[in-house]
């Protein structure tokens, strides 16, 4: 039997008369952040006398757990303040040390190359609000210096120029770096169109020859296919077919680019003891290994040889994937230091 327990929820009450309910579950940072803010507008929408809103939303409370504590001191809690109550609920039934988890998340938070500045901030300030009415909330100076701080690195530069730093408003500030960001997009898409451009055009001109003669069933790949199916990898998930079909990848191999399908595979079955789900990664790592290869294939070789800098290729590539393809420990594009100086693919 599942002992996983559902997060509690806030609903609102039958009625208008009736404060926002607390249903059983799970009491986390999010659901009582969000409790005590429902609570607070009933409060303010009824006028609700500040000796009574701790008693009015007590029969709102759906969890045996809770109303068992609540009623175990009630008079107590009754003559309490809403904000002292919503302190001791918190020190009753979440972790301890729960607001550091949270300010420790947001410190190591960084902004991702896929993932846009207004979404990230977005992200930011949801996990703050988690924070509010607590000694570890950040005003917006603060959280304007920790975005400053993680955000990548095109931004960051832009943040330290005097124009950024000028601008007092949050807001306003907020809006200019999204600014910056949205044009980094518009580059990095248009970068990655013209690789896409170039690959397809490349794939279309160069005729398959991997199976010999275009054959469908190479007699030569009968014994190694077979050997490999006594012991097959996990069945591909949906989204493992569709990352294969959107990278011309073979469903038997399960090579992205593989340039065969499963019905003419030379290779056979993954090693089932080495393989491991494909993911969104995996495809971007190979896609740009492949064009980076055939970029290479497509330079002049009657050009006098030049030594091409990592910074060189990596301006051409994808940004999400460039590093993918260009760290320092990659052996297989060692050869991409002895190309042209100028690509003639770009």
């Amino acid at each position: 039997m599942s002992t996983a327990t559902k997060d509690a929820t806030v609903q609102k009450a039958q009625g208008s008369k009736h404060p926002p309910v607390l249903t059983a579950g799970s009491l986390t940072p999010a659901v009582i952040n969000q409790w005590n803010m429902t609570e607070l507008l009933y409060f303010d929408r009824k006028t609700v006398p500040i000796d009574k809103q701790v008693s009015s939303v007590a029969g709102e409370i759906e969890d045996e757990r809770v109303l068992s504590w609540y009623l175990s001191d009630a008079a107590f809690f009754k003559a309490m303040a809403w904000a002292d109550f919503v302190t001791a609920f918190r020190a009753r039934w979440l972790p301890t040390g729960w607001e550091s988890e949270i300010v420790t998340r947001l410190l190591r938070f960084r902004q991702a190359e896929s993932t846009s500045f207004e979404e990230w901030v977005t992200a930011v300030e949801t996990q703050n609000a988690l924070l509010r009415t607590t000694s570890f909330y950040k005003d917006e100076d603060a959280v304007r210096e920790l975005l400053s701080a993680n955000c990548i690195e095109e931004l960051r530069v832009a943040a330290g120029r005097k124009a950024f730093k000028d601008i007092t408003v949050y807001k306003e500030w907020k809006e200019a770096m999204a600014e910056v960001d949205r044009t980094r997009i518009r580059e990095q898409s248009r970068h990655l169109k013209t690789i896409e451009n170039f690959f397809n055009t490349r794939m279309r001109s160069v005729p398959n020859t991997r199976n010999g003669n275009n054959t469908p069933n190479n007699p030569s790949t009968a014994g190694s296919r077979s050997t490999n199916i006594s012991t097959r990898c996990p069945p591909l998930t949906v989204e493992e077919k569709k990352l294969l079909s959107d990278h011309k990848g073979c469903y038997h191999c399960r090579r992205f680019y593989a340039g065969h399908v499963s019905q003419n595979c030379p290779v056979g079955f993954p090693d089932p003891k080495t393989y491991r789900t494909l993911t969104a990664a995996d495809a971007d790592a190979a896609k740009a290994k492949i064009i980076v290869r055939s970029a290479v294939a497509a330079i002049d070789v009657d050009d006098p040889p030049a030594v091409v800098s990592v910074g060189a290729v990596r301006a051409n590539l994808p940004f999400a994937v460039a590093s993918s393809v260009l760290s320092s420990g990659d052996d297989t594009d060692s050869d991409l230091y002895a190309v042209n100086e100028t690509p003639k693919w770009i």
